[in-house]
C-alpha cells in the first residue's frame, strides 16, 4: 500500500482485511464501511439522504443499499 494513495489503501484493506488494525482506544467495534454524507448534503437535501451507520451499513456495490 503506497502511503499517498489513501483511497486505494482503504479499499485494499476492505477487500483483504490485511493488515489487522487494532485501536485500543476505539470504543466502536469494526471498521468504517462507507463515508458519511457531507454536512451540506444532509442540510440541503435531507429528504433524499438516508440515515446511515458508517460502521454497519454497506455501500451498494458491497451488498448494501
Amino acid at each position: 500500500m503506497f502511503e499517498f494513495e489513501a483511497m486505494e489503501a482503504y479499499n485494499d484493506y476492505r477487500r483483504t482485511g490485511i493488515p489487522t488494525m487494532r485501536n485500543p482506544q476505539n470504543t466502536v467495534v469494526g471498521f468504517v464501511n462507507r463515508f458519511p454524507y457531507a454536512l451540506s448534503e444532509t442540510s440541503s437535501n435531507s429528504a433524499n439522504v438516508p440515515q446511515i451507520n458508517i460502521y454497519k451499513d454497506k455501500v451498494w456495490w458491497a451488498g448494501g443499499n
